[in-house]
Formats: C-alpha cells, sequence, structure tokens
C-alpha cells in the first residue's frame, strides 16, 4: 500500500508543488500589505459596521483598525509556513520583532493560534533569547502573569481574574511553552525523515542568563535525555540515547574560534578535523552556527571550548 501510495502521489508532484505556488501567490496577494506585514485589513473591519453605523462608531472602528492593524499572529503564521516571498522576508521578520519588543515591550499579542508558533519562530531564526525573554515574563500578558495571579492551571485568556471573568481556568490551548522548552531549550527533536525516534536530533538553543537546562523524555524505545551547562568559553552537552535508536547532536559554536571539541574527555574535534574515531561517533562536520555530530545509542559527554 506505501509503494502504491507513493507511485501515485510521486507522480502528482509537480501538481503539489504548482498548486503549493498558486496558493502562495494568492495569500500574498491578499494578506501581505505595500507596507510588507501581514495583518488585517480594512476591508476587514469594515464588516463589522453596518451600513446605519454612526458617526461615533466608526470612529470607534477606525481606532481598532490602527490599533490592531499589525498583528504578531498574521506574520507568524505567514512566516512559519513559508509563505512570505524571499524579497519580503526580512522586513516581515523585522515588523514581527518591532511588534513584540517595541510595540508590545517584549509581550505577547497572540491567541491560541500564535502562541503556539510564536516560540519556535523565534528560536529557529536566531532569537531564542527574545523567545525566552516572553515565556519568562511576568507582567500582563504572559504565562508569568496568570502564575503571579495565583494560578495553577493554564486560563483560555491571557486576561486578570478580576476583569470580565474567565472563560476557562484550565484551558491546555496556551501550553504549547511546555513543547518549547524539550524541542528548542534543551533541543530533543524527532528527525521527521526517521519517525517513531529511531532518529533522534539533540540541538539544544542555550540562552543569556541561564547556565543550566535539562529534561527527559520517556518515550516507547527508552528514555531520551538531554542536559547542558554554559559557562565562559565553553559549553558541555549530557545526553543519553536508548537501544536501538540514533542521534544526531548539533552543538552550538557560540560565536567561539579554534573550537575543540571533547567526549568524556578525549579529544575528538580539532581545527575543523575528527582527530580520534571513538567508539559510538560516527561523522563529525560543521556548518556556519554548529558542530554536527552522529551518534549511536548510549551515554555521552560533549564538551565544546576554545583551543
Amino acid at each position: 500500500l506505501l509503494k502504491k501510495e507513493e507511485r501515485i502521489f510521486g507522480k502528482r508532484e509537480p501538481w503539489f508543488l504548482k498548486r503549493a505556488e498558486e496558493i502562495k501567490i494568492s495569500f500574498n496577494k491578499k494578506f501581505l500589505n505595500d507596507k510588507n506585514f501581514y495583518g488585517w485589513t480594512e476591508d476587514w473591519y469594515r464588516t463589522f459596521l453596518p451600513s446605519t453605523a454612526s458617526k461615533e462608531d466608526k470612529e470607534i472602528t477606525l481606532k481598532r483598525l490602527h490599533r490592531y492593524l499589525r498583528s504578531q499572529t498574521a506574520n507568524i503564521l505567514a512566516l512559519y509556513s513559508e509563505l512570505v516571498p524571499v524579497d519580503k522576508r526580512k522586513t516581515v521578520w523585522r515588523e514581527l520583532i518591532d511588534d513584540i519588543v517595541v510595540v508590545h515591550g517584549n509581550h505577547l499579542n497572540t491567541g491560541i493560534i500564535g502562541t503556539k508558533y510564536i516560540l519556535d519562530v523565534l528560536a529557529e531564526n536566531g532569537e531564542a533569547d527574545l523567545a525566552f525573554k516572553l515565556v519568562t515574563q511576568a507582567t500582563y500578558p504572559s504565562w508569568g502573569y496568570m502564575m503571579k495571579e495565583g494560578a495553577t492551571t493554564l486560563w483560555e485568556r491571557w486576561e486578570s481574574l478580576a476583569e470580565e471573568g474567565m472563560n476557562s481556568q484550565n484551558h491546555i490551548m496556551l501550553g504549547t511553552v511546555d513543547a518549547w522548552f524539550y524541542k528548542y531549550l534543551v533541543g530533543i527533536q524527532v528527525d521527521p525523515h526517521f519517525p517513531g525516534w529511531r532518529k533522534i536530533i539533540i540541538k539544544p538553543y542555550p540562552v543569556k542568563d541561564l547556565y543550566f537546562a535539562s529534561a527527559s523524555l520517556e518515550t516507547f524505545r527508552g528514555l531520551i535525555s538531554s542536559a547542558w551547562w554554559q559557562g565562559v568559553n565553553s559549553f558541555l552537552l549530557q545526553v543519553s540515547i536508548p537501544v536501538n535508536s540514533q542521534a544526531e547532536i548539533r552543538l552550538p559554536k557560540m560565536g567561539l574560534k579554534n573550537i575543540v571539541i571533547e567526549e568524556g574527555g578525549d579529544n575528538i574535534w580539532q581545527k575543523g578535523t575528527l582527530v580520534y574515531q571513538k567508539e559510538g561517533i560516527g561523522s563529525v562536520k560543521e556548518n556556519q552556527d554548529r558542530i554536527i555530530i552522529q551518534i549511536g545509542s548510549g551515554d555521552y559527554q560533549f564538551k565544546l571550548k576554545e583551543e
């Protein structure tokens, strides 16, 4: 059955690619405005105004238009789905960062849909520190604000209980911050080309003002764990990979030059070369930001430092 599906979809791949491009063009024509960011249109707001609307109602709607024209969620979804034209990506990205940092003072302005992707988009585009700032924010609106107000579960909305009342005080829809801790902060990810944890990606995103992070995940193949410590000109990563699984370790270079990598106290990488083929360790290569190491199951301790 799988081979049959591969033959069918393989033959139709050009059609799907063509259709995806048509959707992308149509989406941008509708929602990407002349200021190079995604957001609500004036036409959208006019749909709320009946023809008999008073002058006061029109003025209120116009104020809402200028206040809410920017949309973190709209920009996030377009970036996450890779719908932004290449020549517009930089300006859309800067608009998103400006809205988070300047307009909203390092706060979220998202609901359940945008919140699901905002931390991922920030981390994957070099703004892990900003993502962590949102995660640890304690003023409204934030997860920390909920805790400060006495919440022991996630509310359905960001608002204080003292305002208009809360729809639900136990609503996991804003709980994707938990996934960000595992997937990005400590970096436990499944390789999409090898599902079922056959191959694991460990790609941590260390952030400023945090010197240690640790997490473990129980899977049907066994326990996966990742813990890191960052020091002055060094980064230590300790991982555990279950039997019958492989892993790709992606160590952050931390801006260091002349990098040396040790595993279990043994020097394995120096001057851009694998100098010791240690048991359990396969190939090692590097790109602009990370050192990539292929490993088998077992326990490992990698230390990245400057020579």
